[in-house]
């Protein structure tokens, strides 16, 4: 097993990530033996560009067990979060390791590709296998088998995930002591989300005495913990990974043109179809800040007679309407299903508001006209965009029995670093498949026949002439710097893909995530802009 060592007696975890983060952008479109037999003989001189040297020191690297790719010896790879690790031979695991077997939860590789029957296999030997780590590892709660035992079973190699593998950016900076003015905190304590490596291990959690706030699908687990407690945390095999926890905020939403829903919804372009799409016989869940000066309701009946003053874009097609007041919200104060912000009534129009608020002469009808509304309020009464959403599950469960099988989300929450309206956000941001993003889609995965849709965010923004791995502070060669030189930026140069600026919910499997895109829409009716400044690339909001 692990030494045990806490993470405070290494060297700080935040340069191990500073440090290890550009080889696993780079060594992506590397072979796997390439990898190997390159960190094998680079390990002590490896410098990253921008970044501090790749100081051996400052990694466990003396436990072999963790999967060190330039450990000589070493066969296959797995791509972490981080890092690209490497697996240890079953045959040599005693030899290197000391451990004559192999207890508790490992990461097992096995010859590409992988056979589809090989879980159950394991399973059936008392395993429990969750997390695929690409392209060969399934990360397996194995019990005290032996390296023979494992080979029976077409094992070739294991590995532990180290501390750091199980710590987000923003949870190594708060563990080191930097604060994190984003990530939402009660006191001195941080509220986090942490996942579980597998099922069976809640009461392992509440042994360590941290204080917890929900438990949701048998692996997710809301804390609020201490710097402290997440340096334990992580030196315990059953927690897999281990995230701060940030508001969600509102994103815009306008798109009938551009995505084709006016097309649809003549009925000449579709006469060989069945008629024209207006979106009747479908009830869409809106997931916003609140609706109108809606009250509570529950049935067409119901809502017209206490909603009868409500705009009349939504007459006599709301569904439902219900909020959620959890203890966060509560405290705030104003929470109920009306809308202070009027962002959710500007969604909920764009989805399926019918015209008839229009101006004379005007036809603002949403994509979906014919639509029925259940409306889901999170809002605040403040104005600053701040939500109190319930959980995922909680939530699509009480659409999908309303009837809904259309779930929209235009809010969801940014990167760690993301600041609205910052030429920096992004630059030390990566969008990883999070704890947040996994939960998500672990309850997508719940209502099959439920589509559920969320916004890619507010927060793309071109770097200033560096992209992705340069390191260029003066583009424009005039001996001006915008702001320091920065090693890797997320975002990339206007018109690159923004890879690290994207909403955590966008990266999830199970929904589908609309975004905007850089290219000038002529011929929309939308407006066309310029771009202002080479930092500013002007995009349209959908």
């Amino acid at each position: 097993m692990s030494s045990g060592n806490a993470v405070g007696s290494r060297l700080s975890l935040l340069l191990v990530t500073l440090m290890i983060l550009p080889s696993f952008l780079a060594i992506a479109v590397v072979g796997e033996q390439s990898e190997i037999e390159e960190f094998g003989s680079q390990r002590d001189t490896t410098e990253s560009p921008g970044f501090f040297p790749l100081d051996p020191g400052s990694v466990s690297s003396d436990e072999p067990a963790h999967g060190w790719i330039w450990d000589k010896g070493n066969i296959e790879t797995a791509s972490l979060a981080y890092r690209t690790a490497s697996y240890v031979p079953i045959q040599e695991w005693t030899h290197r390791t000391g451990e004559d077997v192999i207890s508790g939860w490992h990461t097992l590789g096995r010859d590409y590709p992988v056979p589809s029957d090989w879980i159950s296999n394991l399973e059936e030997r008392g395993m429990e296998c969750r997390t695929f780590y690409a392209p060969v590892g399934l990360h397996c709660n194995v019990p005290k088998l032996s390296p023979a035992e494992l080979m029976d079973l077409g094992v070739i190699g294991a590995f532990r995930l180290a501390e750091t593998d199980k710590m987000s950016p923003g949870a190594i900076a708060i563990a080191n002591g930097l604060e994190s003015g984003l990530a939402i905190r009660e006191g001195e304590d941080y509220a986090m989300l942490a996942v579980l490596s597998g099922s069976g291990h809640f009461g392992d959690l509440i042994e360590t005495g941290v204080e917890v706030q929900d438990y949701k699908f048998n692996r997710f687990v809301d804390l609020l913990v201490s710097p402290k407690e997440i340096e334990m945390l992580v030196s315990k095999d059953f927690v897999e990974w281990i995230e701060p926890k940030y508001p969600a905020s509102l994103d815009d939403e306008v798109a009938a043109t551009i995505n084709g829903a006016e097309w649809v919804s003549t009925p000449s372009n579709m006469a060989g179809n069945g008629g024209a799409l207006s979106g009747d016989g479908v009830i869409v869940a809106v997931m916003d800040s609140g609706l109108d000066n809606a009250a509570e309701c529950d049935g067409v009946s119901h809502c017209n007679s206490v909603n009868s003053g409500i705009n009349a874009d939504f007459s006599g097609r709301i569904r439902g309407v219900v909020s959620y007041a959890g203890s966060t919200c509560a405290t705030k104060g104003g929470c109920g299903p009306d809308d202070n912000n009027g962002h959710g009534t500007h969604v909920a129009g764009s989805v399926l508001g019918d015209g008839s608020n229009s101006p004379v002469g005007w036809d603002n009808s949403g994509m979906a006209p014919g639509a029925q509304l259940f409306m889901q309020s999170v809002g605040w009464k403040s104005t600053d965009g701040s939500l109190a959403p319930p959980s995922y599950g909680d939530g699509f469960e009480e659409a999908y029995n309303a009837g809904a099988r259309v779930h929209t989300n235009s809010w969801g929450t940014p990167p760690d670093c993301a600041t609205e309206g910052d030429l920096n956000s992004g630059l030390w941001c990566l969008q990883l498949y999070s704890a947040t993003t996994e939960s998500l889609d672990t309850a997508a995965h719940q209502y099959q026949d439920l589509t559920v849709l969320f916004s890619m965010g507010n927060d793309g923004r071109d770097c200033v002439g560096s992209s992705f791995a340069t390191d260029e502070s003066d583009p424009d060669g005039d001996g001006t710097h915008q702001f320091p030189a920065h090693p890797y930026c997320a975002a990339g140069k206007n018109g690159e893909i923004n890879l690290g600026v994207l909403n955590q919910q966008a990266s999830a499997k199970n929904i589908i995530s609309v975004g905007a895109s850089e290219t000038q829409r002529q011929g929309t009716g939308l407006p066309v802009f310029e771009h202002i400044t080479q930092e500013h690339s002007m995009v349209l909001p959908f």
